[in-house]
């Protein structure tokens, strides 16, 4: 038999991160005689999702190896080939965090490629002008800074500027900002176990705060924002600080609006410390390949310590491997160096999507449009948080 031809379905970031596998499987080709095929996808993750489904469900050979994302391994974890017994020690050198949250039922579904974190944006040339010496630590001083900043530069002849930008679209980017608000002050959606967790004052209270943005230091149309809608206002100067993924570092530098007038910051504390929910992907091997060894070989050179070195330039993601956070080279000109180089994981945690297993689609849902209902003024956080809880006790039932 010949050398087979492996597929793949990636998932890209963006064009970027396509060319950029491509280029690494092309590299991989000429070292190995291995060709690996990439297969089309969609822009939008969700259908992305739904095609891996049905093509699982229709036990396809193809593709062997898949992006996914790391909200989906109890979703697909069915379907997905246990890397564990084709690892060594190198397992070790992965951040133990991501690999818990591609491991369901003690299985590893994927290997993580990169971490996407957020971080707040802020401008250093406003914090300057207005009197101050560093960014916000506290989701509290963060509201107070940020009108301080947006009544000034109003005042200056900027009518549209806002203090403070982020996700507010239902779906699965709001999620990601609540439960950091909420996680920041003690509250989480679900314990280690997937078990709902309690209903929670601090979860109220992070809630009724947020609201309270809205139209003061938020553009009321934040609640319909997603990544683009916020970092096209951040990249244009319109905003004091933003929340937005490692990714948007590079796209600022180039911002003729924000060179040089920039710096990222951790995201702010609450009454209990530092909480970031982290984003990112995997790849993972097919069940229903019929060329699973060399797929797995291919899958260990993606997230080795040399193409996570060039991803980590090209792109600023945060690699998986915690050897390469003390490279300081490879680290110089992106926005994860200094301070966020050293502690990156203090306060980082997985969405539960591990533990929730194939009802965290459900329970993702409900606990966005919840979090929607109360920032878009539809409901007050404590009832639209008691129907939630009430709502993700029935989907843990089913």
């Amino acid at each position: 038999m010949g050398t087979p031809t492996l597929t793949l379905m990636s998932t890209g970031q963006n064009a970027a991160d396509v060319a950029f596998i491509l280029k690494a499987l092309g590299e991989y080709r000429s070292k190995t005689g291995i060709k690996v095929k990439s297969l089309a996808g969609y822009d939008s993750m969700d259908t992305r999702l739904m095609l891996l489904q049905d093509l699982f469900a229709k036990k396809s050979a193809d593709p062997d190896i898949t992006e996914i994302d790391n909200v989906w391994p109890g979703l697909l974890a069915d379907d997905l080939l246990d890397l564990k017994p084709y690892l060594g020690d190198e397992m070790t050198a992965i951040d133990k965090n991501l690999l818990d949250a591609f491991t369901v039922n003690g299985r590893l579904v994927a290997l993580p490629e990169f971490v996407e974190s957020p971080v707040l944006y802020y401008r250093t040339d406003l914090l300057a002008k207005y009197g101050y010496r560093r960014p916000p630590r506290t989701w509290d001083e963060l509201g107070q800074v940020a009108k301080v900043i947006q009544d000034g530069e109003r005042k200056a002849g900027a009518a549209n500027f806002w203090g403070y930008v982020w996700q507010g679209a239902e779906g699965e980017s709001l999620n990601c900002n609540a439960l950091e608000w909420q996680r920041a002050e003690g509250a989480t959606l679900t314990d280690d176990r997937g078990e709902i967790a309690p209903l929670n004052p601090a979860a109220e209270s992070s809630l009724r705060r947020a609201r309270s943005w809205i139209g003061t230091i938020s553009p009321p149309s934040v609640i319909e924002y997603d990544e683009e809608d916020s970092g096209n206002l951040w990249l244009a100067g319109s905003a004091a600080f933003a929340r937005g993924w490692l990714a948007l570092y590079k796209t600022s530098v180039e911002s003729p609006f924000l060179a040089h007038r920039f710096a990222a910051a951790p995201m702010p504390t609450g009454n209990k410390g530092y909480a970031w929910t982290f984003g990112g992907m995997g790849f993972a091997v097919s069940r229903y390949s019929a060329h699973r060894q060399e797929a797995v070989q291919v899958v260990r050179y993606l997230v080795s310590s040399e193409i996570e070195r060039k991803r980590l330039i090209a792109s600023s993601t945060i690699p998986t491997r915690t050897s390469l956070l003390s490279d300081t080279g490879s680290l110089r000109d992106t926005g994860f160096n200094g301070w966020l180089s050293q502690h990156w994981a203090l306060g980082m945690f997985a969405r539960p999507s591990a533990v929730t297993g194939k009802n965290y689609d459900a329970i993702s849902r409900a606990y966005s449009h919840a979090v929607h209902d109360v920032i878009s003024g539809k409901q007050e956080p404590h009832q639209a948080l008691a129907r939630l809880h009430v709502e993700l006790i029935n989907i843990a039932r089913r």
